[in-house]
């Protein structure tokens, strides 16, 4: 009886042992899977790219007085580093709700015209207007299962003033596209 309990102790300890190391695996591979090593980003594009209007600075100060619709903005650094801002607005019969969404990762550049942006963190906000009240609903971390990893198709266009625009698809070539101007932050 002895002899047996003894071979259960390892065993036991053995099969611990190997769970842990099955969940560690995981981990690793989830964080390699929404994760990417910071690569050069091209010259041309590495500044802020916006589309829409709305004073960057203020973002973080922000306290629910934004009279404009949308706005979304890249910001690619030189060394992969990428961050992305958003403001999004719905009206609806004298109800206003303000959502601005802040997300900060890597970017990889494609060859075949697209990048991929990988979040590792973020940040969501929400204003609620009614009647004229303003009401911080609430702020929160972005929990790291809700930062999607995407892909983009983009191209680099000339406006009317010959001035290059940034073109962003999905990952669906149906023709929606939206336009993003450099910007001097």
């Amino acid at each position: 009886m002895n002899s047996t309990r003894k071979q259960m102790v390892p065993t036991k300890q053995l099969f611990i042992l190997l769970l842990l190391l099955c969940l560690l695996l995981q981990a690793g591979y989830k964080a390699l899977h929404n994760s990417a090593a910071p690569a050069k980003v091209p010259k041309s594009l590495a500044k802020v790219w916006r589309t829409g209007q709305f004073p960057l600075t203020e973002f973080w100060e922000y306290q629910g007085k934004f009279p404009g619709k949308a706005f979304t903005a890249f910001q690619f650094k030189p060394d992969g580093e990428c961050e992305f801002y958003q403001v999004t607005v719905n009206d609806s019969h004298g109800y206003r709700l303000e959502t601005l969404v802040y997300q900060k990762g890597t970017v990889q550049f494609h060859h075949n015209h697209t990048f991929t942006f990988y979040p590792t963190e973020g940040n969501l906000r929400e204003f609620y207007h009614f009647c004229d009240n303003t009401i911080q609903n609430y702020s929160q971390k972005i929990s790291p299962k809700d930062l999607i990893t995407q892909t983009y198709n983009y191209s680099i266009e000339p406006n009317a003033k010959g001035q290059d625009e940034l073109v962003i698809r999905g990952e669906l070539a149906d023709g929606n596209s939206t336009t993003f101007q450099a910007f001097a932050w």
